[in-house]
């Protein structure tokens, strides 16, 4: 009976007009303004995935760098400043928006980084193909939501 009730109370708390993909129900709860105001390109990124019906369904090794690791971890390639906007990745062409799941994240290729962070990615589990390795940017470590480094899902919504 427990479980009955908890799982009537679960299928009202989510409205029945939100996608059951996880990047969409997002996008959709952000572009209607659930978690505040979105900065212009949150608002693109998202757009742009929920215009093209972007799922999260790709697997990759996800590493996270920081502004305390020197230069490398606070200039990308092309010499701007790291921010909460950046990710790198080699697999993924720069400029293109990814969704984080485990960090719950939208974030844009902005950096590259070693070609066997993808080797590795792909030999840590059978669902991680190409792209192999994400890597995503903290000013420091301990805000990273999903500790060192984990095998989790994105979704690649590209660029324009």
């Amino acid at each position: 009976m427990i479980g009955l009730v908890l799982a009537a109370t679960t299928a009202l708390a989510q409205p029945l007009d939100l996608p059951t993909d996880p990047f969409l129900r997002v996008a959709t709860k952000a572009l209607r303004g659930d978690f505040g105001k979105l900065k212009p390109w949150q608002a693109h990124g998202y757009s742009l995935g929920l215009k093209r019906g972007t799922t999260c369904s790709t697997y990759v090794w996800i590493t996270h760098y920081t502004w305390d690791e020197g230069r490398d971890g606070r200039i990308d390639n092309k010499g701007n400043a790291c921010t909460r906007r950046t990710a790198a990745a080699n697999e993924i062409p720069r400029g293109s928006y990814v969704w984080i799941e485990d960090a719950g994240e939208l974030r844009q290729i902005l950096d590259s980084g070693s070609r066997r962070n993808d080797r590795i990615g792909r030999g840590k589990d059978r669902r991680v193909r190409t792209p192999g390795w994400v890597d995503v940017w903290y000013r420091h470590g301990y805000q990273n939501p999903f500790g060192g480094s984990c095998v989790g899902r994105i979704a690649i919504i590209g660029k324009e």
